[in-house]
């Protein structure tokens, strides 16, 4: 049976994202599959509907595939506490709350970061002042021995407390120096070496035939 992984992205990730590079990289070597799952299809779609049908088609797939290896990222990390898995999951730097993500940026209608501009729906705003808090949702992930939570910097203690209050049985660290990315080299290293030995690797495995199904 071939090895499967899924990296669920944070707001306006790419595949290019230096963290999950490494990461599916790290995984190809080993003769794994892995998927990159972009929160809503592309960028300028974001905020178009409702954030709860956004996290149910990502959830929806992912309990179709049912992947050994979850790593989510960000928003992704909040995501993922609305899965059932029996597999290994990696939350780093996952968000405490949507909301206080998002509406800081959000004025008249419109999200503005700074970076990112874009017009959101009624539909979109009311759904994330609904979203369950981490407590009521780290209470759907049964099998806490195999979760990992990495915070990163400032905030990440409390973050990775949080969750680590939350999903019973689960791991948590705190990587005080890296940031919200875990873009510098040692902080990717140490997360992917905590992957490789949470997942038995010794040696990379043959190449195995690509099995993902359209999300």
């Amino acid at each position: 049976m071939n090895n499967y992984a899924v990296y669920i992205a944070g707001m306006f990730e790419d595949e290019k994202h230096p963290l999950f590079f490494e990461i599916k990289k790290f995984l190809k070597n080993i003769g794994w599959n892995c998927v990159f799952i972009k929160l809503y299809d592309n960028d300028k779609q974001f905020g178009s509907y409702s954030f709860k049908s956004e996290m149910e088609r990502i959830t929806d797939y992912i309990e179709r595939i049912h992947p050994d290896l979850i790593v989510a990222h960000s928003i992704g990390g909040y995501i993922a506490t609305q899965l059932s898995t029996r597999g290994f999951l990696f939350l780093l730097d996952p968000s405490l709350s949507v909301s206080d993500v998002i509406l800081p940026n959000v004025k008249n209608g419109r999200y503005d970061d700074g970076k990112y501009v874009m017009d959101l729906s009624n539909e979109f705003l009311e759904s994330i002042k609904t979203c369950a808090s981490i407590e009521k949702n780290g209470k759907n992930i049964k099998q806490g021995e195999n979760v990992f939570i990495f915070g990163a910097g400032k905030g990440g203690f409390k973050v990775a407390e949080q969750y680590h209050k939350n999903i019973l049985d689960s791991h948590y660290f705190f990587l005080a120096d890296a940031n919200h990315d875990f873009s510098a080299a040692k902080d990717k290293k140490k997360i992917i070496n905590l992957i490789k030995k949470r997942l038995g690797v010794k040696s990379p495995s043959r190449k195995v035939s690509d099995r993902i199904m359209s999300l």
